[in-house]
């Protein structure tokens, strides 16, 4: 009976735990700006909560999708690596985030259509946020180049310089900007210049843009942004959403516990009723028993949603030619179980 082993130890683990916690946390949604609603599995930054049993402050999310919202401004703020990024829109149904840097939509570093952007794009290991590859191609930028006497500065065809009126370089320097994968093999460019920096753009914009990539159309596509995703199939998330919960993790990316609707907390997932009819299905015909062998079945329901608790040792007879097994009721601890 390893099947039925196994789903009486996850009912007992399900069960074990008495901790609750405020269902207000949880929030439905969180309108921010025109276009960006904040719910699970993302939370605002700002709803953390003390479960009953832990010390350590906690949320109801995954780790690393924390938003901040600036209700005056209209913005919804991500975090990657210290780095802000402006949430454009949150797609729940594909699992997808579309976020664009910040310091690049408030014109940092030139003019608003030449902006200048001054990092790479990290995505931390801890978070469960990942950079979509199908969605995203990559830009290089070669900031403030200057070549040596007798060096010369690659053809405007294999790498265009930057040619926007508001763009800032250094003087007697040049910038480039191209598609990662048209950047010259073995180039002496990252040598030559100050910062050479990798970020992602959506693909669909790049395309858009590409044919004045080097004026201001670099600035249009970094504008747009690029795309994260997610996977609520990762870690140990799957159980306690199939049963109807919600995960909670500590601030340190542990995960602690499953958040039920009637505000208890499951250590794996929450029982269900019918978890329990599921149950008494299995019982009722264990086949390819021998029938001299006998064994004990249990029936659990849960507490916590109003049933009751049965336990019912049962054994196993012969019941046909063939030999197979079934449970039939020998003793009802609880009277309530029916054979």
């Amino acid at each position: 009976m390893p099947r039925l082993l196994l789903l009486l130890l996850l009912l007992l683990a399900a069960d074990a735990n008495d901790t609750r916690y405020n269902g207000g946390t949880c929030q439905a949604s969180f309108p921010c700006g025109a276009n960006v609603n904040i719910h699970y599995p993302f939370f605002l930054d700002n709803a953390t909560m003390v479960t009953d049993g832990y010390t350590a402050f906690s949320y109801c999310g995954y780790p690393g999708m924390a938003v901040a919202c600036d209700e005056k401004a209209g913005r919804a703020t991500l975090w990657l690596k210290g780095d802000n990024y402006t949430v454009l829109d949150i797609d729940y149904d594909n699992h997808t985030v579309t976020v664009a840097d910040a310091d690049v939509l408030d014109g940092g570093g030139g003019g608003g259509d030449c902006p200048r952007v001054k990092h790479n794009v990290t995505v931390p290991e801890e978070t469960w946020l990942k950079l979509s590859t199908a969605a995203n191609d990559n830009l290089v930028f070669f900031f403030d180049c200057a070549f040596a006497a007798g060096t010369p500065k690659p053809p405007p065809a294999a790498l265009p310089p930057i040619n926007c009126s508001g763009f800032r370089e250094g003087s007697g320097m040049t910038s480039f900007v191209a598609v990662q994968p048209d950047v010259p093999p073995k180039d002496s460019l990252p040598g030559a210049c100050r910062a050479v920096i990798t970020v992602p753009v959506l693909k669909y914009w790049l395309d858009e843009y590409l044919p004045k990539l080097n004026d201001d159309g670099y600035g249009k596509v970094l504008k747009h942004g690029f795309q994260l995703t997610w996977d609520p199939s990762a870690g140990p998330c799957t159980m306690c959403e199939n049963s109807g919960g919600l995960c909670s993790y500590n601030q340190g990316g542990d995960f602690l516990g499953c958040l039920c609707p009637e505000r208890s907390v499951g250590n794996l997932g929450c029982v269900r009723p019918a978890v329990s009819v599921e149950l008494r299905g299995m019982l009722e015909c264990n086949a390819s028993i021998h029938p001299k062998n006998h064994g004990v079945c249990l029936l659990i329901s849960h507490k916590r949603l109003g049933m009751d608790i049965s336990v019912a040792e049962l054994t196993l007879t012969e019941s046909s030619r063939d030999g197979s097994g079934r449970c039939v009721r020998r003793q009802d601890t609880a009277g309530h179980l029916e054979s």
